[in-house]
Formats: C-alpha cells, sequence, structure tokens
C-alpha cells in the first residue's frame, strides 16, 4: 500500500513549546491549539469544520486517552483533560516546574513531563490524585514528551541538560516496573513508537527539522540497525527540539511544515497616526532581514534586536544613521538570545538566554556576555525602573523583580523575588517613567488584558499584592508607557491602543482606550517599541506585505505512512 499524502487547510496552530497538534488513536480525529488566547479546537476527519473546545483558554500541548474520547492538554502548570464532545474541564493534576508533554496509558493513568525545575517524569492517576515520580530530576535532566508504548510496561522519553542545548539529550526507554533507563537515539527529540502486527515497529523521532525512523523491538527495547531520515521539513520549536507533529496508532502521520527562511523576513519601518486613524510608514533600513523584538535605546538612536539565523537566534545592535550592525552575541547552534532590554543609562543589553538565564552585555559590544541570572528556567527580561535598580522579569507566567547594583563597572543582580503570585498566564511586566507602577498582561479573565499594579506592591493589601486596575476593555499585550505624557500604550491584534492615566494619591485612574494606530502591522506584542518622544513606533513589518500574518496554513496529513516506513526502514535489520 503506498502512502498518501494530502495537505489540509487549518487555523494557524500556535506555536508553543511543544506540539500544538494531536492526531486520536484511530486516526479519524484532530485537536489543535488556535487563536489568541489559545484555546483548543477538534475536527473529525471526516466533516469540513472544526468545533472549539469550551473554557479551554490558555490550552497548550494536547493529547488523547486511549478510546479517544477524551482530550487532555495543559495551562500553566495545571493539566485538565475535557470530553471532544465539549462539556466541563476537569482538573487531573499539577506540575512544579514546566509542563513538558504528557501521554495517556492503556490503564488511565497519565505520564507528564515536569521539566525546568520540576520533578521529572511524572505518572498521575487519571481520577486525580497526588503523582508518582518514575523518573526523577536530579537538576541536570529534562523529561519531555513521554510515550507509552503498548503493554503499559514501559515508556520513552527525553532527557538531557537544557543548559547544554538540545544536541545534548537522549533518548530513553523506562521500564516502569523497575525504574531501569535505557538510551536508544542521542539528540533526537519528541519519540513517538509506531506499532507493527509482529511486536517490531519503528521508533520516530526529530532532530531539528528532520524526522528519522528506526526499527524497535517491542519486546527487548532494543532498536535495530541504523536511523533513516525520512522527512526533513517537519516544523519545530527551537527552545526545546519538541517537534509539531503526531501519529495515530492506525499509521497516520500529521505534522506542520517548517517555515523557510523567507517567511520570516520583515523590514524595519516608522509607524505613526497620520491622522490619528490611518498608519504612516517610513522605512528605517532598505535591507530586510529575520528581524524580531526590537528595543529602541534610551535616547531613540539606537535599536536592539534580534537575528535569526536557520535555529540560532542572537541579539544585535542597529544603528540608523551610520546603517551598522553591530553583534552582541554570538550563540551557534540551537542557541536561542531573545528578548533585548536596554539600561536606563545605555550602557547595556540584557537579554533571555534561553535555558541558561538572563544574560547582559555591553551595547557597544565590546566585551563577551556575562550572565546576569543563570537559570535553566527560561526568564524573560521585559523592563527596569528609572534609576536602573530593579529589572522585572517572568518566567513560567509568573512576574518576578530582582535588585541590580553596579559593582565596578560590572552589572550585578541580587535575589529575584516574586512580584505576582497568580494561578494565570502573567507576563510583559513595564516599570512606569517614575517607577511608581507595572503595567503586565495577564489571561485572568479568559482572554489577554492588560493591568497595572503599585510597585512595590502593598503589603497591607489583599493577598500582600497591592491594588489592581485594569486597562485594557477588548484584548491587550505587551503594555508601555509614555515618557513624554501620561498614556500607555498596548497591542490589540492589528492595532495600537493608547489609554491616558491619572493618578490620585495610591489609585491608578485609567481613561477609556481609544485607537491610536489602525491596521497595524506587527505581527505580535514583541516585534514593535514605542520611540522616547511617544510620537511613533518602530516595527518588524512582514517583508511584501503590510496586512497581518495568514491566519491558516497547511498540516501535512500522511496516510499508510506506517506502512511506508517499513518500505523504506525493514523491521528487524
Amino acid at each position: 500500500m503506498s502512502i498518501w499524502a494530502q495537505t489540509r487547510r487549518f487555523p494557524n496552530v500556535n506555536n508553543s513549546n511543544g506540539s500544538s497538534v494531536a492526531i486520536s488513536p484511530d486516526g479519524m480525529r484532530l485537536v489543535f491549539v488556535w487563536g489568541n488566547p489559545p484555546r483548543l479546537f477538534t475536527r473529525r476527519l471526516d466533516q469540513p469544520k472544526a468545533t472549539e473546545l469550551p473554557s479551554t483558554q490558555g490550552a497548550s500541548r494536547p493529547f488523547f486517552s486511549p478510546d479517544g474520547q477524551w482530550v487532555g492538554f495543559a495551562v500553566g502548570n495545571k493539566v485538565n483533560k475535557i470530553s471532544v464532545e465539549g462539556g466541563a474541564v476537569v482538573r487531573v493534576g499539577s506540575v512544579d516546574g514546566q509542563f513538558a508533554g504528557a501521554n495517556w496509558a492503556e490503564d488511565g493513568s497519565i505520564f507528564v513531563g515536569d521539566a525546568a525545575g520540576g520533578k521529572g517524569l511524572l505518572q498521575l492517576p487519571d481520577a486525580g490524585g497526588a503523582p508518582k515520580v518514575v523518573a526523577p530530576n536530579d537538576g541536570a535532566v529534562v523529561s519531555v514528551e513521554p510515550d507509552v508504548l503498548p503493554g503499559g510496561k514501559a515508556l520513552l522519553f527525553v532527557a538531557g541538560n537544557a543548559a547544554s542545548g538540545v544536541d545534548s539529550y537522549a533518548i530513553e526507554v523506562l521500564t516502569l516496573a523497575d525504574g531501569r533507563r535505557k538510551v536508544l537515539a542521542r539528540g533526537g527529540q519528541s519519540p513517538r513508537y509506531l506499532p507493527s502486527p509482529d511486536g517490531i515497529g519503528h521508533l520516530v523521532y526529530v532532530n531539528k527539522a528532520t524526522l528519522f525512523a528506526i526499527s524497535f523491538d517491542l519486546a527487548t527495547l532494543e532498536t535495530r540497525g541504523t536511523a533513516v531520515p525520512v522527512l526533513d521539513d517537519v516544523a519545530y520549536v527551537p527552545a526545546t527540539g519538541a517537534s509539531l507533529f503526531a501519529v495515530s496508532r492506525t499509521g497516520t502521520l500529521i505534522y506542520r511544515k517548517a517555515q523557510t527562511a523567507a517567511a520570516a523576513m520583515t523590514t524595519m519601518q516608522w509607524i505613526s497616526a497620520s491622522d490619528g486613524v490611518t498608519s504612516k510608514k517610513e522605512p528605517l533600513r532598505a535591507t530586510s532581514g529575520a528581524y524580531q523584538m526590537p528595543r529602541l535605546s534610551p535616547d531613540g538612536k539606537r535599536i536592539a534586536l534580534v537575528v535569526s539565523e536557520g535555529a540560532t537566534q542572537d541579539v544585535w545592535v542597529y544603528d540608523p544613521q551610520r546603517d551598522t550592525l553591530t553583534r552582541l552575541t554570538f550563540g551557534g547552534a540551537n542557541v536561542l538570545s531573545q528578548f533585548p532590554v536596554w539600561s536606563p543609562d545605555g550602557q547595556y543589553v540584557v537579554f533571555a538566554k534561553i535555558g541558561q538565564g538572563i544574560y547582559r552585555a555591553r551595547a557597544d559590544g565590546a566585551s563577551q556576555p556575562q550572565a546576569l541570572i543563570g537559570s535553566d528556567i527560561a526568564r524573560y527580561p521585559w523592563s527596569f525602573t528609572p534609576d536602573g535598580k530593579q529589572l522585572a522579569y517572568f518566567e513560567r507566567n509568573q512576574i518576578w523583580t530582582v535588585a541590580l547594583e553596579d559593582q565596578g563597572g560590572q552589572l550585578k543582580a541580587g535575589t529575584p523575588v516574586p512580584f505576582l503570585t497568580s494561578t494565570f498566564q502573567d507576563q510583559a511586566p513595564s516599570f512606569s517613567p517614575d517607577g511608581r507602577w507595572l503595567a503586565y498582561h495577564s489571561n485572568e479573565s479568559g482572554k489577554n488584558e492588560v493591568y497595572v499594579r503599585a510597585f512595590p506592591p502593598s503589603a497591607t493589601s489583599s493577598g500582600g499584592q497591592g491594588g489592581k486596575w485594569q486597562v485594557s476593555n477588548n484584548r491587550g499585550g505587551g503594555p508601555q508607557w509614555s515618557r513624554t505624557g501620561h498614556e500607555l500604550v498596548y497591542w490589540s491584534g492589528n492595532q495600537l491602543m493608547t489609554v491616558g492615566y491619572t493618578v490620585n494619591g495610591t489609585t491608578f485612574v485609567a481613561d477609556k482606550p481609544r485607537v491610536w494606530i489602525a491596521s497595524f502591522s506587527g505581527a505580535s506584542p514583541t516585534d514593535w517599541d514605542l520611540a522616547p518622544d511617544g510620537k511613533r513606533v518602530v516595527a518588524f513589518v512582514p517583508e511584501g506585505t503590510a496586512q497581518a500574518p495568514q491566519q491558516e496554513h497547511g498540516i501535512v496529513m500522511l496516510q499508510n505512512f506506517a506502512d511506508e516506513l517499513r518500505r523504506r526502514v525493514p523491521l528487524g535489520k
């Protein structure tokens, strides 16, 4: 039987830290993540339309129950399930660190990866209850995307040191009865087993955009022969190596195609409101590139930005006057440096080095970057206080601050402290020009909205976290403060909104939001920055279009994929 491939059009599934699409064991139903905030949608392949699963805002990494009647998913560090027909969301359990994929065993238990400071590989009872640690995290091991093998006696998972990069990961098999582990492949992620009638099937996994297959004996838990590349265009998440594909027991494979470099090309532009609504655009640099996350220096004369090169992202500084780019980081393969932030004096650029912590670099590139806050947890710096003595960042969707001090020309960090503790996704913390307030966005209402709290929070307020004021009224993200007036600017889909505000003692009073720049071309809350004069923004606009990015793309479905594997990678060899 030959392989049958077709490309289906689906809404643009979200790229999180793992697979955002799942296929039922019988190969007849898809579940995928879509929207802002992300929600779960399901579609039977014999039906033309998808339907939303209710109350799944913030969902990530869906997975099916063995009978295909339930969908598991995570919201932050909470593990939930919902019927494929809808209904109430049921809480199954939670993880201490970062949710790193899950798989549902035939006995009803759910195996979950608890990574980045978590406990390791957990087993959660389907009915809820205390988790059991089946592969502990000793401080250097991350567990990613477990896959329970048929019979439920063993499972596949990924272990490795996040600080050493995804190339250091290894695919292991774990025997549940005695906890024994064995390495099956080096440098792979997202392991999946495709069964065959005689018990010798295929282990498939990815390394970057390439899908490999190798013969795997289920009885001995041993691979046979050599891994063979079978696909080379599978999308994956560079920070974790997790791939955006799924397989069914019936041998159907679905995957999201990897984006080409051209799809990520953008142009630098100044954008302002010419008549109060219609945007006026002015090219900033003639040469396009894979640019992201612009941040203007305090004097507005330079731009820190992220430039992507294949699976690598580095921080650069652009000087428009001289039309020159200065490179600050040299990450190498699969190293991601992101989210640059200028220190108030313009001397440093602080940025996230994914899987290694927060780093600082001289803005003139005169020295090597140095660790500011080391951690294998992804930490995203966002804003300094005006005096440069505090830095706000977020990790695991929670907001933290850390005190900073200049010691002999070196920026040093104190001990991080939580600013806000909640069960929601709180991100993008931004200090006001006077340092008294912190704006951020959160999905606590079921969709992202912009909020403001006092800084530091009042210990006498409810929960010791101070008062809270909602600023946006119909979705909002990435708030930024004007330095020239009492206004907040935030991103809302394809437009930028502005909100005036006043302060009455310890009370923050926000006006009604209004559209500042309509038909805004920025692709996300991180692809623009407000100029110091408050009159325009620098933005990275997708090349060749002034419209919002396309909201659909092709997901490739390969039916009879298991038959094709048996032809290309013979079993037992």
